[in-house]
């Protein structure tokens, strides 16, 4: 995957997840799916883990999850 691509997805997730305001993984990938990036692939939850670790060192966007919201992911 080149560095673009995963850029990328990284603003699309980042995106994603700002609109949202709080979205939890399974509504990530029915929006994830709707990509041409995805070609027709679910976004695992260790490549999610990936982006989610990558977006916060590259970009200083922390992406938390909130259990007792039912695994809701926001942004910090």
């Amino acid at each position: 995957m080149t560095t673009y691509t995963k850029f990328k997805e990284y603003v699309w997730l980042v995106n994603t997840i700002y609109q949202a305001g709080q979205i939890t993984l399974s509504e990530i990938n029915e929006k994830w799916l709707r990509t041409e990036m995805s070609a027709g692939v679910v976004l695992s939850r260790t490549t999610f883990h990936r982006h989610r670790i990558a977006i916060e060192e590259n970009f200083g966007l922390y992406i938390e999850c909130d259990k007792k919201k039912g695994n809701r992911y926001y942004i910090t």
